[in-house]
């Protein structure tokens, strides 16, 4: 769970540096800058995490067609990102864009991957997308 707080914290704080930045450079290189630093501190931190706990990496031909798949959506994904919050303010984008796609994802590990699928999860999944109503919804 801890893991998953800060993704969320992390996440929140790269939305708003996305935002600064996408009103002071074309989105499309802030989004390179963004990614060639993160590939970075990624790759500075595998190699650490390898050294210090003795890993053995292994990879195999379907590994790498999953992280090419993987990598491509994750590119498109941040693209996608940096042009959609250059244009509109984080609470419009925001809720779009991951409502979406836990929903996408939920279908997909469902179908795919074996995921369960209970009324809990798509009555949470109901109420995910149904609020994007309310968000939307002109003042009154």
């Amino acid at each position: 769970m801890t893991y998953s707080i800060l993704a969320a914290v992390f996440f929140g704080l790269t939305l708003l540096f996305i935002k600064a930045s996408s009103f002071r450079m074309f989105p499309l290189l802030a989004n390179f800058l963004f990614s060639m630093l993160a590939a970075s501190l990624q790759l500075i931190i595998f190699l650490v995490w390898i050294r210090i706990r003795q890993v053995d990496v292994l990879l195999n031909s379907k590994t790498l067609l999953f992280t090419l798949g993987g990598g491509t959506c994750l590119a498109l994904y941040s693209l996608f990102t940096f042009l959609s919050l250059s244009q509109t303010e984080i609470w419009r984008a925001s809720p779009i864009i991951y409502a979406g796609g836990i929903s996408l994802a939920t279908l997909l590990g469902v179908t795919f991957m074996g995921d369960s699928l209970g009324w809990t999860k798509i009555f949470g999944l109901a109420l995910a997308c149904g609020s994007l109503f309310f968000l939307f919804a002109p003042a009154r």
